[in-house]
């Protein structure tokens, strides 16, 4: 039963003392004791850090290894989807797997899928974003990087290969 699979499966592993909001305190505490309280902005995901050089603020997102597990007839023949995991300001987890996400985007950004064009156009579409949330025609938070990211992978590869005028704006026909 799921009841018996949840026990075995827990019954070798040992109850931490150290735990993910002891880490982002600690994470928090570092970075403005670097950086100065004023440049650090805890946020409601990522602690965002200001360096001052002009450039946006930099994300710092602390997080834990997390498994989500296919298998458990053992913990040596166990195995798992592994990623991290944290909590936004209001306590509610958020699990990603970045490896994953980072391995999947290379593999659309080549050169045998999209000629290198994926990455770029993400970036396109992220900078139009900001444009619309800067004028007032979006509002800010409706359009998440992960969204953006996910719509574009899940475009045909061959709507990437040319000119930037005319991928932009057959992607936006096919969204």
């Amino acid at each position: 039963t799921a009841a018996e699979r949840q026990i075995r499966a827990s019954s070798g592993f040992v109850t931490a003392t150290y735990n993910w909001s002891n880490l982002r305190d600690d994470v928090l505490r570092a970075l403005r004791a670097h950086y100065g309280n004023g440049a650090v902005d805890p946020g409601k995901k990522a602690i965002k850090v200001t360096t001052g050089n002009r450039l946006k603020p930099a994300d710092v997102v602390p997080a834990m290894q997390f498994r989500r597990y296919a298998t458990f007839p053992n913990a040596s023949e166990a195995t798992a989807h592994w990623g991290i995991k944290f909590f936004d300001s209001s306590n509610n987890p958020i699990v990603n797997y970045p490896k994953n996400h980072k391995e999947r985007g290379e593999d659309k950004n080549s050169a045998t899928r999209t000629g290198g064009r994926h990455k770029p156009t993400i970036r396109i579409f992220k900078n139009f974003r900001n444009y619309l949330i800067d004028i007032g025609l979006l509002a800010e938070g409706v359009a998440p990087s992960y969204c953006i990211e996910c719509a574009l992978h899940n475009v045909p590869d061959h709507l990437f290969i040319g000119d930037y005028t005319v991928t932009v704006p057959a992607i936006i026909t096919y969204l």
